[in-house]
């Protein structure tokens, strides 16, 4: 088992980040998630731990003075770059955490249009390794949506580290080529309504860095569930028959006279009418976990409808069960499959997020993107007007 590991939390919240769903309209076009009601599920903020040799800080050229952060300008500026000068950075104190405050800022005024006071659920479609694209999301009656996300949908921070070490007790020096490690993370509900949510484990992180390989820097990029700490990869359907409508009742198209159940999202087997079960639905209307929401043999008095769970209107044709639609998955690492074991100081085996770079500008640069995946089965309309706090520890090798 992997050691967890006990260190405080500093805070780089992002202020009050709400995550808005779509009105529904009167033509029927109606969002995926939240097809009726405005939500209002607040994202609290973010925090990050570190010791006090780990500096964390933000590769921009905002002007974070005001903050109580320090501009540095590392290593040459990129010539070819007439708009950024790439090699400006603003640093905290070692060990401090960047401040709400400051986080905010720095999202409005970047440039980046990306995601300042809301978050909307979207999704990434199939995901195994390598870049990553997000998509808006479903609109009942459409099977796939293949535009790619809305900035503003989700939040984009470029993190950077330096690892301050003092070899002669006096001056500091930024030391090359030192792995950092995401050792921890916290993903909890907060408000009056704590104990009633569990939107939080639908969000996503994925980070872009490069760390230390022992010979070179190595870029490596990954999709992390911060809410799961098994130590095994995880992965989440992005196929499956939805109620995107919210009547109670899976979707469904007619053709030839006869009603189908709309199969969404990516799958990998065809699926014709020739596909459904060779006999309608019948009058009753049993609760169908068709998306395998809930575990196995939960009798259908004990489930709850969502998008994710429904009924099928009378005289349906409808299909088995989810394998036989073959759904495609988002595959990702959980917090303990990255999360390093420690042994006196020394951390071992996980996944390094980053490192410093081993040239002399020591500077660690980490692209987090944060999101809520849409097709967790936990984004369903009864979380709306719930809260919930993110936070990230990340360590380095204490020796």
């Amino acid at each position: 088992m992997k050691t967890r590991l006990k260190l405080p939390i500093f805070s780089i919240c992002f202020g009050s980040l709400l995550v808005a769903g779509f009105a529904g309209t009167i033509s029927g076009s109606l969002a995926w998630w939240a097809y009726s009601t405005r939500a209002t599920v607040s994202y609290q903020g973010t925090s990050v731990a570190s010791s006090e040799q780990l500096q964390i800080g933000l590769h921009t050229e905002v002007d974070l003075t005001d903050f109580g952060m320090k501009k540095y300008e590392i290593g040459e500026d990129d010539p070819t770059t007439t708009q950024v000068k790439e090699n400006v950075y603003y640093f905290c104190d070692a060990g401090a955490g960047l401040p709400a405050e400051a986080i905010a800022y720095y999202l409005t005024h970047n440039g980046e249009h990306h995601a300042v006071d809301k978050l909307e659920p979207i999704t990434t479609r199939e995901y195994t390794s390598g870049d990553l694209t997000l998509y808006n999301p479903l609109v009942s009656g459409n099977s796939v949506n293949n535009n790619p996300a809305d900035d503003d949908k989700y939040v984009h921070i470029a993190l950077a580290f330096r690892v301050l070490r003092y070899h002669d007790g006096v001056t500091p020096v930024a030391e090359k080529g030192e792995n950092i490690w995401l050792s921890d993370a916290v993903v909890e509900a907060s408000g009056e309504k704590a104990n009633e949510t569990e939107v939080q484990k639908a969000i996503r992180i994925f980070t872009i860095g490069k760390y230390n390989n022992g010979t070179s820097m190595e870029e490596v990029k990954y999709l992390i569930n911060p809410s799961d700490d098994s130590e095994d990869p995880g992965q989440t359907a992005v196929s499956g028959c939805l109620d995107l409508s919210g009547d109670g009742y899976y979707d469904t198209y007619t053709k030839g006279g006869k009603d189908y159940a709309i199969v969404y999202g990516d799958h990998t087997n065809t699926i014709t009418e020739a596909s459904y079960e060779a006999n309608p639905w019948g009058d009753n209307d049993d609760i169908v976990d068709f998306n395998k929401v809930y575990p196995e043999n939960t009798q259908p008095s004990a489930m709850e409808k969502s998008t994710f769970v429904a009924s099928y209107t009378s005289r349906t044709y409808f299909l088995d069960s989810l394998d036989r639609i073959g759904p495609k998955y988002q595959k990702f690492e959980t917090l303990g499959s990255v999360q390093p074991d420690e042994e006196n100081g020394n951390l071992t085996g996980g996944y390094p997020l980053c490192a410093t770079s081993i040239d002399a500008r020591a500077v660690a640069d980490l692209d987090l993107t944060i999101w809520l995946e849409g097709w967790d089965h936990h984004v369903i309309d009864k979380e709306n007007s719930h809260s919930f706090n993110l936070g990230l520890q990340f360590q380095i090798t204490r020796l």
